[in-house]
């Protein structure tokens, strides 16, 4: 609760340092966590990534010097999934224990969110797209911030599918 002890500089010129085995017994100790391997490799890099990157950068630039494409018509956007309630073989329960009951291991109830911005510095309306046949499954008009939400333009969409993909359905929801 005070990360500014770690800028903190002593007489003699040191700073905070905490060993790592200080720290797993402070975890374990204190807080009672265990340390949990991971289940999912990280994505990696192609080898030639650079390489990659370079000729998109090339291809941007060309197609907006010979079609004199304006900034704001440049969008850079990304997506990420919103999770409600992550469902997990997982939980934190102390240390020690037995018997440890997870409600709705399989479940994952979550949302996309599209989120862009163009060249020219204007933040885009989020897209936020929802899995689902029907309204029912997008906020509610009741829902807290539900009136600004549409006031800053916000447009709440269902995919129309069971399982959501937003390469098919991004144009759904602005």
């Amino acid at each position: 609760m005070a990360p500014e002890i770690f800028e903190r500089c002593a007489k003699d010129g040191s700073s905070f340092c905490c060993s790592d085995s200080y720290l797993r017994k402070w975890f374990h100790g204190t807080l009672l966590w265990s340390e949990r391997k991971a289940t999912r490799a990280a994505q990696k890099l192609t080898e030639d990534w650079e390489l990659l990157c370079e000729r998109a950068f090339l291809r941007i630039a060309y197609g907006i010097k010979e079609e004199d494409i304006p900034p704001e018509l440049l969008v850079n956007g990304d997506q990420t999934q919103v999770v409600y309630a992550q469902g997990s073989k997982l939980t934190w329960t102390k240390t020690g224990s037995r018997q440890v009951t997870v409600i709705g291991e399989d479940e994952k109830r979550a949302f996309t969110v599209v989120v862009s911005v163009s060249n020219s510095g204007e933040l885009l309306p989020f897209q936020v797209i929802y899995q689902g046949y029907s309204a029912k499954t997008c906020p509610s008009a009741s829902a807290k911030d539900y009136d600004a939400a549409k006031a800053a333009g916000f447009r709440f969409e269902f995919s129309k599918t069971k399982t959501f993909n937003t390469r098919n359905h991004a144009h759904t929801c602005r």
